[in-house]
């Protein structure tokens, strides 16, 4: 399995390459979500979206999919007007990898950091944090005040 190139996330000036993909709880709530073609093999969801925690908010600030015949459409194709949208529609946790790799594996997409910051969203609020530190798979848990 060819891995597979992450969303962009983000955060206090650092860019991050994440797993999780906000964009599909949005589609989950359309009668009919649109089909994006991969544009690669690296990109089997057909689109690469840029998010960024704005305050305590999250935020898609870029978008770029691809149509049948590889018509590329921006963030206007799915919300018209719109340069940044706030990912209310998005509850759930975005792991963020910290610090150096401990473990490479280009094969499965699933190198490990040394650490990893999760981040806890309610319909697109930031509610909690933490930081675990991977300890090579065996995680221990530092909460920090939020």
């Amino acid at each position: 399995m060819t891995p597979q190139i992450g969303e962009v996330f983000l955060m206090e000036n650092e860019q991050y390459f994440i797993d999780e993909q906000p964009l599909h709880q949005y589609f989950l709530t359309l009668n009919h979500p649109p089909y994006f073609t991969p544009p690669s093999p690296t990109c089997w969801r057909g689109y690469y979206g840029k998010w960024a925690l704005i305050g305590d908010e999250l935020y898609l600030i870029h978008f770029r999919g691809y149509l049948e015949g590889f018509d590329e459409v921006d963030i206007n194709y799915l919300f018209p007007l719109q340069e940044q949208v706030f990912a209310d529609w998005y509850s759930g946790t975005i792991q963020v990898p910290q610090g150096k790799v401990v473990q490479w594996n280009d094969t499965l997409n699933a190198s490990i950091y040394e650490e990893y910051l999760h981040l806890t969203f309610e319909n697109g609020i930031l509610i909690h944090y933490e930081c675990k530190d991977s300890n090579y798979g065996k995680a221990t848990e530092t909460e920090l005040s939020h």
